[in-house]
């Protein structure tokens, strides 16, 4: 279960929110009144953006976690030359490879290429927050230089061990004459 709320940088209104509920996925778009309904197993983002990145992959930045390829080999692990506190961990399955940069213990950026085609899409995670025993990067920045797709995410309010209300947390008031299209 999560809601996410993406905001206009500039007039602060809401661009985006997304609700899962198990594997349905909601996908509002308040500009538009409309509201895409999706599943988590089956979902596409070209379907919504220029981004060629499996969902899957976006995911779990949103809880904090760093995402790892489903299947995974490691091909290499490296140590920079000039910067000893500068190393970097390459996997692959069998549509892409990763690479997770690392400063000191922590990952920094990400690099995917998918197989098929070359595409590189980039992370860079920034402003890390310890909690507890966890670490979660308040800013994230996504490049997609081959389609020139760009994503800021900043987290604002990030609280941890608070109870949620499911039925508040999962309901999107959809405007007057809101569409809704099954993506299914």
């Amino acid at each position: 279960m999560a809601r996410l709320t993406f905001f206009d940088i500039v007039f602060k209104s809401p661009l985006t929110i997304l609700v899962q509920d198990g594997t349905t996925l909601k996908f509002y778009f308040p500009a538009e009144k409309t509201l895409y309904l999706d599943s988590i197993e089956t979902i596409n983002l070209k379907n919504y953006a220029t981004i060629d990145i499996d969902f899957a992959l976006l995911y779990p930045f949103a809880s904090g976690q760093i995402p790892v390829l489903d299947g995974h080999s490691i091909k290499q692990g490296l140590i920079a030359e000039n910067d000893s506190n500068r190393s970097y961990l390459v996997l692959e399955n069998r549509d892409y490879f990763q690479t997770i940069s690392f400063s000191g213990d922590f990952p920094d950026k990400i690099l995917y290429i998918r197989k098929s085609n070359r595409n590189k899409t980039e992370f860079y995670l920034e402003k890390p927050q310890r909690e507890k025993t966890g670490l979660f990067y308040r800013k994230i920045r996504m490049l997609a230089p081959d389609s020139g797709g760009r994503l800021s995410f900043t987290f604002s309010e990030i609280r941890y061990d608070v109870r949620m209300d499911a039925a508040t947390m999962l309901k999107i008031n959809l405007d007057k004459g809101a569409k809704i299209v099954n993506m299914q």
